[in-house]
């Protein structure tokens, strides 16, 4: 799912397993963290690092809101009526 993108859109620093669909738009260890999953160690890392530095935090939660302003409902709509027109 594209909870990442949701928790984005709030400006809300994301942390997901590397793959999951919205790392094709954000950019790791700029807009959001991407470590392997079931790299719990990664994982806790990152998630401590936020928690330690809240201006790193919001560096990263306000790329991230930037990148989802991109992908709002509408425009995934419109992009859906494209791909249906063309068949």
């Amino acid at each position: 799912g594209m909870f990442g993108l949701e928790a984005a859109a709030h400006g809300c620093p994301t942390i997901i397993p590397k793959g999951s669909g919205v790392c094709e738009i954000l950019e790791d260890c700029v807009s959001g963290y991407f470590p392997l999953e079931g790299d719990i160690d990664v994982f806790v890392r990152r998630t401590n690092e936020l928690l330690a530095n809240e201006n790193k935090a919001w560096e990263i939660g306000q790329r991230a809101w930037e990148v989802s302003k991109r992908y709002t409902w509408k425009d995934h709509a419109l992009r859906l009526i494209e791909v249906i027109n063309k068949v």
